[in-house]
C-alpha cells in the first residue's frame, strides 16, 4: 500500500479526502518545519471552516475563547509595546480558531489515533538529531528541498551538553518529548500487534525516554513519569502509584527542607546533582 493510500484511512465522514491528507501532512511536518506545517494546517482547516456545519458559536467553548480574543485586541490597541503587541496575537488568537476547524478531523476515534500517530512519526527526526548532536557531534545548519526546511543544530546542545534538537533550547525540546512520550507508550501497548511492529515501538519509546533524559528538564522529567498513570489507567493505580511515590521519594528527601538535615544528606547521595 502505498503512502497516499494510507492516509486516504480513517477519514471522517464530514472531512474530504485531500484535506483529510493535508491535515495528516500537517502534524507529520509540526515538530521539523512550522512553516511547512503551518502551510499545510491553513490549507486543511482554512477550506473545511467553509464546510464545517458545526458553526463557531454553536459551541459554547468558543465563547470564551472569541470574547478573550476580541479583549486582546482592545488591549493592543495604544500597547506600550507598539507594533510587538500586534505580532504576540499570532501567538494566540490562530489556536482560538484551529481548536474549532480542527474538530471535524478528530472526530473520531480511529481519527484521533492517525493523528497522533503522525505526530510520533513526525518526531523520529527530534530524537535521531539530539542524540546525534550530543553523541555524534552533529551540527548545522542541514537544508532540505532548497532551504525549505532548515535545521539548526548546536553542536553539544544548547545550553551546551543538554539535548535541545530540532528546537532552540533544551527546555523545549524537552516539553515536545513530554507532548509525544504518553503517545509512544500507548502505541508500545497497543493490543494485536505482530512482533515486529511491537519491537518498533518498543524502540521508539525507549528512544523518546533517553532524549527526554538528555534534555535535563526538570519539567519534562516530571511529565515522564506523570503520564504513565494517565495512560495505563485506573485498573493500575492500587500498585503503580504507591510505586512511583516510594521510587520518587528520595528526590522529595533530598530537595524538600521538611525532612530534616541527616535525611536530606543521605538521600542527595543517591539522588544526581543536578536535580
Amino acid at each position: 500500500m502505498n503512502i497516499i493510500s494510507e492516509l486516504k484511512c480513517h477519514r471522517p465522514l464530514s472531512v474530504c479526502t485531500n484535506d483529510w491528507i493535508v491535515f495528516q501532512l500537517g502534524l507529520f511536518f509540526l515538530p521539523s518545519s512550522a512553516f511547512i506545517s503551518g502551510l499545510l494546517f491553513l490549507k486543511s482547516c482554512l477550506t473545511n471552516s467553509f464546510q464545517n456545519q458545526n458553526r463557531y458559536f454553536n459551541d459554547p467553548w468558543n465563547i470564551p475563547f472569541f470574547l478573550a480574543g476580541v479583549l486582546m485586541i482592545i488591549g493592543s490597541i495604544g500597547s506600550f509595546s507598539g507594533w510587538l503587541a500586534w505580532i504576540g496575537l499570532s501567538n494566540w488568537l490562530p489556536f482560538f480558531w484551529l481548536f474549532w476547524a480542527c474538530q471535524p478531523f478528530l472526530s473520531t476515534s480511529q481519527a484521533r489515533k492517525r493523528s497522533a500517530l503522525c505526530l510520533l512519526f513526525g518526531s523520529f527526526p527530534v530524537v535521531v538529531t539530539g542524540i546525534g548532536q550530543l553523541y555524534l557531534g552533529w551540527q548545522g545548519p542541514w537544508e532540505l528541498f532548497n532551504g525549505l526546511i532548515i535545521w539548526f543544530l548546536a553542536p553539544g546542545g544548547e545550553p551546551y551538553g543538554r539535548l535541545s534538537g530540532l528546537f532552540d533550547y533544551a527546555n523545549i525540546a524537552g516539553a515536545w518529548l513530554a507532548l509525544i512520550w504518553p503517545i509512544a507508550l500507548a502505541a508500545f501497548l497497543e493490543q494485536n500487534l505482530s512482533f515486529r511492529r511491537r519491537s518498533v515501538a518498543f524502540s521508539f519509546a525507549l528512544g523518546v525516554i533517553f532524549a527526554l533524559l538528555l534534555t535535563d528538564s526538570r519539567n519534562a522529567w516530571g511529565g515522564l513519569v506523570l503520564a504513565i498513570p494517565f495512560v495505563l489507567g485506573p485498573f493500575s493505580w492500587p500498585w503503580l502509584l504507591p510505586l512511583l511515590l516510594l521510587i520518587l521519594m528520595p528526590v522529595f528527601m533530598a530537595v524538600l527542607p521538611w525532612f530534616g538535615s541527616d535525611l536530606q544528606l543521605w538521600a542527595r547521595t543517591f539522588v544526581p546533582e543536578s536535580l
